[in-house]
């Protein structure tokens, strides 16, 4: 990724990160969770028992900047 557009792995880490969060379409916990570090007892419910509204609120995160990836 660095050497086609110059951004480093971190920090579009980061970005993703802000995007989940924007508009708080994702809780903390959930944004967490799509990261990855679900040790939190709410991440390990979304992970176990809601896995579809996760998804749902992935879409609308990603919507918020007129990234469509209903397609995927």
């Amino acid at each position: 990724m660095k050497r086609d557009v110059g951004i480093t792995y971190i920090v579009m880490r980061k970005i993703r990160y802000n995007v989940m969060r924007f508009r708080e379409t994702l809780s903390v916990d959930e944004a967490e969770v799509l990261a990855g570090r679900f040790s939190s007892v709410s991440g390990r419910h979304y992970v176990l028992h809601d896995p579809e509204k996760l998804a749902e609120k992935y879409t609308t995160a990603w919507n918020n900047f007129a990234i469509n990836i209903n397609h995927l």
